[in-house]
Parts: C-alpha cells; structure tokens; sequence
C-alpha cells in the first residue's frame, strides 16, 4: 500500500493543477498513515514473541520445507525457477512452532525466487545442515542472483528495507523477529560464487537426535 501511494505520487508531483497537488497531499498522508500501521505490526508481533508466546515442538525440517517450497512455486511468474533441497538427515529433527517457521522459510525462498528475474540458469537452494554452534541446525537460503550491496546488507532485516518495486520491507524483519523468538539466529550473506544465502539457525530435537 505504501509503494502504490508514493508511486502514485511521484507520478503527480510534477502537475502544475491545483486538484492534482490536493490528491499528492492525500496520497501521501495515506502513505504516512499506512506506514505507521506497517510499524504497530511489527512491534505487535515483536511484543507478541518476546513474552515467550511461541508453540515450540519438535518437528521435521523435511516435510516443513517441502511443503513452503511447493508454496513458494504456486506463483506462475515463478514456478519454472528450479529449487532444491538438500537437507542432512542429522539435521533434520528441531523444536519450533511449525507455522512460524514455515512462514520464515516461505518468505525467505519467495525473496530468492523474487532475485532471480533477470537472471539466467536461475536457481534456488535450501540447505539444512548441523550449524557450527552445538545444539543448533542451520538451514539456508541461496539464490544465484546478483547479490546484495553492502549497504543492504547491513540493513536488510531493517523495517521497510528491501531490493522490490513493489513490496514493505516487512517480512525480513518479522522472519528475525520469529528466529530470534525460537533462540536462533538469522543473517545474509554473500557465497564466493555469488549469489545472496539467507542462514537462519534453529535449536536441535535433541531428545529425538539423542545428541
């Protein structure tokens, strides 16, 4: 909604009617005002998971993420990109809330897939593996765009910081919000192929694991 009404008023600014400059100060009170709700979202939801209120259990990683990526391809724009999952079957057993953590796996292929337009031999791959601290696993998120700058990634699980035309900013920011919740850990990084990995680290099963 944001993106529409500054769009909008880019669009207007430059028109000498006085109508027209009635309809830009419209359009960007409502950007201001929708704005702000995008704001009171986020800090609802980081209030909602800093008072513990996740639904941690022990769960699969492998059915979780098959289901997010054929979620992820139902979009016909991007349902040709290739996305494939190599998952460590020691890796496979964590504690979380599974719709939380679907949602950040959704919202983090649907970034990937959304990188790749322009780019050729597109490609995305979800890796889960036993991350380097003891107790957790980690899973990520690679595509083989074109990368992010160092300022955006600096910044990237900022609200309202995002690479889209079209879009808030937003999912980043609550996919931090949801792994930091659960006791992980999430970050962007850049692969010496290329490319942009989304690592988010999640607390091993270690009752099913017996590590």
């Amino acid at each position: 909604a944001v993106a529409n009404y500054l769009e909008a008023s880019r669009d207007l600014i430059d028109s000498p009617d006085p109508e027209t400059k009635e309809v830009l100060r419209e359009a960007l009170t409502e950007a201001a005002r929708q704005a702000v709700r995008a704001g009171e979202i986020v800090r609802k939801l980081r209030s909602y998971v800093s008072r513990g209120e996740v639904d941690a259990r022990p769960l699969s990683l492998a059915p979780l993420l098959a289901d997010a990526i054929a979620l992820s391809k139902l979009s016909r724009d991007m349902a040709d990109i290739p996305i494939k999952l190599d998952l460590d079957e020691d890796a496979d057993r964590v504690m979380g809330d599974p719709i939380q953590i679907q949602q950040v796996a959704i919202n983090l292929i649907r970034n990937a897939m959304d990188a790749l337009s322009n780019t050729a031999n597109a490609r995305v791959t979800v890796r889960v593996h036993p991350a380097d601290e003891p107790g957790f696993v980690s899973v990520e998120v690679c595509d083989n765009g074109p990368g992010l700058t160092q300022e955006l990634r600096e910044n990237i699980f900022k609200p309202f910081a995002t690479t889209k035309s079209q879009g808030m900013g937003l999912g980043l920011s609550i996919c931090q919000t949801i792994v930091e919740a659960h006791g992980g850990t999430i970050r962007a990084i850049t692969p010496p192929e290329g490319g942009t990995c989304f690592r988010f680290t999640l607390r091993k099963d270690t009752a099913k694991s017996g590590s």
